[in-house]
């Protein structure tokens, strides 16, 4: 219900009418990582990796009210992460894939490195199988069957961008900086075989990507998070878009709710129709959301001044507006 307070409405001309609820969105603990700028992040188990633009971190999660870092393994960097069954892969921003044993933490162990794969964008992992965008040369495949030796097996040629990519029940998905989306099948996994390119009617920006059921939900920047309806992956089919239209940084499934966060905001949206997602809370805080990563209950994210933050989203309903009505002038003040 509304409560009386006072609002300050510095020379607007429309009021907008809030739903005063508590903010149930809690920040449980931050921290400060060596490095310069932080990127990304991946969780397996109760470990989260963070990769810098000169360091990897392992950061124990198990209380998200006290993060605590692990080990820090120097010389190598990455702008993206994925990791599976203790080998995390790192893209790098001078176009090297880093192999990274990570089954210890506490004494994390470079593999290999696969050099000079022009145009490196963002990974992910699905099976055997690491997948890296590579910008305009498409999508390169590393077979990982023996993880102390990984081979790159493929690099598939699209017309399309690949910077963003996700893999789930055999397909792989795939966006960039222009507004087409990209479906691949991974029937044979060592080769991606091209199903689909469909327009998402606006530019994305390239920024993060999440799967969920027969919808795919992109990071944009143009208009808040994307909707592709892929029940069909031979047709994807744009749906809108909703959170806009400030930029998304990135994108994550949790607790059957999907997450947007950006500077400084971090939104969640009520799945009950995927194709129509409803905005029901909005956090702001001072970090800026550049990578989020679900955690049972929480969030585990990372944002671009080094620190590494956990949200309790048990209850993540928050301030949102009702209505807004324009005055026709400079409102200044309501009771």
């Amino acid at each position: 219900a509304l409560t009386a307070v006072s609002i300050l409405a510095s020379c607007a001309v429309a009021q907008e009418c809030i739903d005063y609820q508590p903010n149930e969105v809690l920040i449980t603990d931050t921290i400060s990582l060596s490095g310069i700028y932080a990127y990304d992040l991946a969780i397996e188990g109760n470990v989260a990796f963070v990769t810098t633009a000169t360091r990897l971190h392992a950061v124990d999660i198990s209380d998200p009210d006290n993060l605590s870092i692990i080990s820090t393994l120097l010389g190598c960097n990455g702008t993206s992460i994925a990791v599976r069954n203790g080998l995390a892969c790192l893209a790098s921003q001078n176009d090297d894939l880093y192999f990274i044993d990570v089954s210890d933490p506490a004494e994390m162990v470079q593999i290999k490195i696969l050099e000079d794969l022009d145009g490196l964008q963002e990974v992910t992992a699905h099976g055997d199988y690491f997948y890296a965008g590579a910008n305009h040369l498409g999508v390169y495949t590393i077979d990982v069957t023996d993880p102390t030796d990984p081979v790159l097996v493929s690099n598939v040629n699209v017309d399309e961008q690949v910077v963003i990519l996700a893999a789930k029940d055999n397909l792989l998905y795939t966006a960039g900086y222009a507004a087409e989306l990209c479906v691949f099948s991974l029937t044979d996994p060592s080769t991606p075989d091209l199903l689909a390119t469909s327009s998402t009617n606006y530019t994305l920006g390239g920024w993060d990507i999440e799967v969920h059921g027969n919808h795919v939900y992109l990071a944009s920047s143009s208009r808040g998070v994307r909707i592709m309806n892929v029940a069909n992956p031979s047709n994807p089919i744009s749906m809108g878009s909703v959170g806009g239209p400030n930029w998304i940084y990135t994108v994550a499934m949790a607790n059957g709710m999907l997450f947007g966060g950006n500077d400084p905001t971090l939104q969640s949206f009520d799945l009950t129709a995927p194709s129509v997602p409803l905005q029901v809370g909005r956090m702001v805080s001072s970090l800026e959301c550049w990578s989020i990563e679900p955690y049972g209950q929480y969030l585990i994210g990372v944002a671009s001044d080094n620190v590494l933050f956990g949200l309790d989203i048990s209850q993540p309903v928050s301030t949102l507006p009702l209505a807004n009505h324009s005055t026709g002038g400079d409102a200044r003040n309501i009771t």
